[in-house]
């Protein structure tokens, strides 16, 4: 019997993108501003989702760097991912307020969990929070600031899919998110 060798090689960075790298411009509800990504809504509850790259993710570690600028109570931001419709995807969000949720949309949206942020969990209001997604199979972890949130099982109707920043105002005011980085990775070499 032959015996594989343990890996020597890190997961490889499927890409990376740095807004400070970008000239200012205008991106749909998103634009490069002062070095960052700035997602606005601006109708009342009304979601908007930024894109982070076209290419459909499978088994990887989405991490972004994201800041909640502007928003009434109740204001959810975080990320979308493995769409593979217009309306079918994951989606991971949080509040100021330390409430979390994940849901999966398709047609319509489906709570797969609900709740607060454990008090160990760290939430910046007026800094960037970093979240990540960690994705293998049907397994997703989600991790804010370096510590487990939650994770959830999904199935083949979200297998795969591009990933984007997600942000919906809480009341009519409007909101507004900043990005100053993205980063995806493999999960295995």
């Amino acid at each position: 019997m032959t015996s594989l060798a343990p890996r020597t090689q890190p997961p490889p960075v499927l890409f990376t993108r740095v807004f400070a790298d970008d000239a200012e411009q205008t991106l749909g509800p998103a634009s490069i501003e002062d070095g960052r990504l700035v997602v606005r809504a601006q109708e009342p509850a009304l979601p908007v989702g930024q894109p982070f790259d076209p290419r459909p993710l499978r088994d990887v570690v989405i991490d972004a760097s994201m800041e909640l600028l502007e928003g009434a109570p109740g204001t959810t931001f975080g990320m979308y991912f493995r769409q593979s419709s217009e309306q079918r995807y994951v989606l991971w969000t949080v509040t100021r307020e330390r409430r979390f949720r994940v849901g999966l949309l398709d047609g319509a949206y489906q709570p797969v969990h609900d709740g607060m942020l454990a008090d160990d969990i760290p939430l910046h209001t007026d800094a960037p929070n970093r979240l990540t997604v960690v994705m293998l199979g049907p397994s997703v972890t989600f991790v804010l600031n370096d510590k487990i949130v939650t994770g959830a099982m999904v199935d083949a109707r979200f297998a795969e899919g591009p990933a984007g920043a997600w942000l919906q105002p809480g009341d009519d005011t409007g909101a507004a998110l900043a990005l100053d980085w993205v980063q995806v990775r493999a999960v295995l070499p």
